[in-house]
């Protein structure tokens, strides 16, 4: 059954209730862009403790490193944004 005939059926058992049909494809957008937004934070506070807890026993190599690949993304997004 289309969804088109659901609304059919349901306002005529409604009577003058306007019952609005939204695309079901504009729902499973939006429910995979917040479960994937919910992923990516995730990920992130996830990244943020694991860091915080391997900051301290980084030697200074690895620590410089750290610093240069965080520049290195940050001057790329820079260049990406406008």
């Amino acid at each position: 059954m289309a969804l088109s005939e659901l609304s059919n059926i349901t306002s005529q058992i409604f009577g003058k209730i306007n019952v609005n049909s939204v695309p079901i494809s504009e729902i499973l957008i939006i429910s995979g862009i917040v479960i994937a937004a919910i992923i990516l934070f995730a990920a992130f506070v996830y990244g943020m403790f694991k860091l915080a807890k391997t900051l301290p026993s980084m030697s200074v190599k690895n620590f410089m490193l750290l610093m240069i690949i965080i520049a290195t993304v940050l001057i790329t997004v820079g260049i990406l944004i406008p």
